[in-house]
């Protein structure tokens, strides 16, 4: 008999991990992921370039 998990979101689902599968793990979508580190490294690109004319340009 299966085990099914909690019901998945457009956000995230559910899968069956563990040594005999016998889980269920939490796991994002991987659109949700992709626009996590898009983010991510719009934040460090705009701190980046912050420091960097703050560095060259402050009088």
């Amino acid at each position: 008999m299966a085990h099914l998990g909690p019901d998945s979101s457009a956000f995230h689902y559910y899968e069956c991990c563990g040594t005999i599968f016998n889980e269920c793990c939490f796991r994002l979508q991987t659109w949700v992921i992709v626009i996590l580190v898009v983010l991510a490294a719009l934040v460090l690109l705009s701190v980046v370039i912050s420091l960097i004319k703050c560095i060259c340009c402050c009088d």
